[in-house]
């Protein structure tokens, strides 16, 4: 999605990029890409992919945004007033506020991007083999330098019934001997 935004395409090659990005490097977006795309494209880049959406909401995400960027005959790009940080601005909670920032943000940023992408000239545009065990590796060797926070319980699951089981026992046996 920064290629969108860039008008540049993606790096050359190189494990060292692919060390990087498996530890947590991202791509920037181009300077006036509206915050909604980046807000959207930073949640697709999620390392947990648990937390990327699904792509029925991407697509329902991007229709909108199409919708609303196709009714946009109205739309007086020379106005200055919405800019991205408007897109953060709390107190634009309406739905048409938010429209109108989307056609204003991305109608900008249409007049701006390249209609096509200079190749890079090492880049490989099809598939080749990757050694994925020297990344592989290389990133077990990044991580067990970090320190992993968890915790070790002192007894087992089992372990942990059976003593249950007998505090219950032992309650009712002091519950009976004292009643």
């Amino acid at each position: 999605m920064s290629e969108m935004s860039t008008g540049q395409r993606g790096y050359q090659f190189n494990e060292e990029l692919a060390i990087k990005i498996c530890i947590g490097l991202r791509p920037e977006f181009a300077p006036g890409t509206p915050e909604y795309y980046v807000k959207l494209a930073k949640q697709c880049m999620y390392s947990d992919s648990q937390k990327r959406p699904y792509a029925y909401k991407i697509r329902y995400t991007l229709n909108n945004w199409y919708d609303i960027i196709k009714q946009s005959d109205n739309v007086d790009l020379d106005n200055e007033d919405v800019d991205n940080e408007d897109a953060n601005n709390e107190n634009s909670d309406s739905d048409n506020e938010d429209a109108d920032i989307i056609k204003r943000q991305f109608l900008a940023m249409v007049k701006e991007l390249q209609t096509t992408l200079p190749k890079h000239p090492n880049i490989i545009y099809t598939s080749k083999i990757i050694n994925t065990q020297k990344i592989s590796n290389a990133i077990k060797t990044a991580l067990a330098s970090k320190p992993i926070a968890t915790t070790i319980p002192l007894v087992s699951q089992s372990e942990e019934k059976a003593l249950a089981g007998v505090h219950h026992a032992n309650f009712f046996w002091l519950k009976w001997y004292y009643s």
